[in-house]
């Protein structure tokens, strides 16, 4: 049994995080793995869920295969900030990729050899979640800027009923930078004139401009699209990384259907979704909202504050970082560059040169900023 296995390479992401774990450099760092550290380089984990873990109730039972509805309606009403649209199912999910692997179920159930427009690069394991679609790839990025261009070109020359995956906010895995709202618009309106289905991995609420204009981009869809599905995940902006919290909201006509579906797939792949982190969260809402929002607004211009003074030790043509937005950006190195950062000074990045601004400590920007110019002149 099993002699016909192919033998498949290890995630390259997770052995970079590993190959750092070993690492016996002194002043190792790692930059790969996406994580936000505190600015001191410790463990973060924000107060208000601190407060509400000791508060979980260790119930002996089953949530049901929709997962804690109670949950669901109440942590996105929170994120849309009003009461959601009647015509929308809610899937609590086993973290955001869970959530963006049930929608691509679904959409697999519906339509045979299903086509997804996807801007490139984008977060590695999106076309692990989409296999067995057909792709249809286009630069995300051009010339230093977000090639709205492309995502309109793909759109007017995709079949009807493709599916176009678009992370949510300013925020983006690994460029950090994504399309403006009024650019946003411009792209929904073509999506709507050639039956394009809007699909959003929303990884990273409140770490682009702040809650509230985050939630112009959670509205915007929501509202303006008859149709459209998006991916909720709690782990970096709870940091319920290891509670795998997430939600999947599908916005459709097809109530039904839809929620037996999902229901379905729940049941054969877990069976239903694990609580204790839904049941962390309910309470953060109910109980610590305030204290949660500005946590995460503090996290939100950390994240900025390191971008700046790391920029500001880079030569000019790093400047670019100062406008990121989210935990990543991409680093213009080679591989040879990677490879020299990890095996002289320390510094694991993967091979596509991003680095999470979130997993350097303040103290450790001058030396990473010091490898980085050292091996450009290389």
């Amino acid at each position: 049994m099993f002699s016909q296995l192919s033998l498949l390479p290890p995630d390259a992401l997770f052995l970079l995080n590993d190959e750092f774990l070993a690492s016996t450099h002194p002043q190792k760092i790692n930059g790969g793995i996406g994580v936000y550290m505190a600015p001191d380089g410790s463990p973060f984990v924000f107060s208000a869920l601190q407060k509400a873990v000791s508060q979980v109730p260790l119930l002996p039972k089953y949530l049901s295969m929709t997962g804690d509805q109670e949950f669901c309606a109440l942590a996105m009403e929170t994120l849309f900030g009003k009461t959601l649209p009647k015509n929308i199912v809610l899937q609590q999910s086993c973290g955001g990729t869970h959530a963006c692997s049930l929608f691509a179920e679904l959409i697999k159930r519906e339509i045979q050899n299903p086509t997804l427009l996807i801007a490139t690069p984008t977060w590695q394991n999106h076309f692990n979640v989409f296999h067995g679609f057909q792709t249809i790839t286009f630069p995300h990025i051009v010339e230093g800027e977000v090639n709205l261009q492309g995502y309109l070109d793909a759109i007017a020359n995709a079949p009807s009923k493709s599916v176009l995956l678009l992370h949510g906010g300013l925020t983006h895995n690994p460029t950090g930078k994504n399309l403006s709202l009024p650019d946003l618009k411009t792209v929904l309106d073509a999506t709507r004139e050639k039956q394009i289905f809007v699909f959003v991995d929303f990884a990273y609420f409140g770490f682009g401009e702040g809650w509230k204009e985050d939630q112009k981009y959670l509205r915007l869809y929501l509202e303006e699209l008859e149709e459209c599905a998006i991916a909720i995940s709690f782990s970096k902006n709870v940091a319920l990384y290891q509670h795998r919290t997430g939600i999947l909201a599908v916005k459709t006509k097809e109530i039904q259907k839809v929620s037996s579906n999902l229901e379905n797939l729940v049941r054969e792949n877990i069976s239903n979704p694990p609580a204790f982190g839904s049941h962390a969260l309910t309470l953060i809402i109910k109980k610590y909202l305030s204290e949660w929002k500005e946590e995460l607004e503090s996290v939100r211009k950390d994240l900025e504050y390191r971008r700046e003074i790391f920029a500001n030790t880079l030569p000019l043509k790093y400047q670019f970082l100062k406008d990121d937005k989210g935990m990543f950006s991409l680093l213009p190195l080679n591989s040879e560059q990677i490879h020299t950062l990890k095996n002289e000074w320390g510094i694991f990045l993967p091979q596509s040169g991003r680095v999470n601004i979130g997993g350097i400590s303040v103290s450790q920007i001058s030396y990473f900023a010091q490898a980085v110019q050292h091996v450009s002149k290389s």
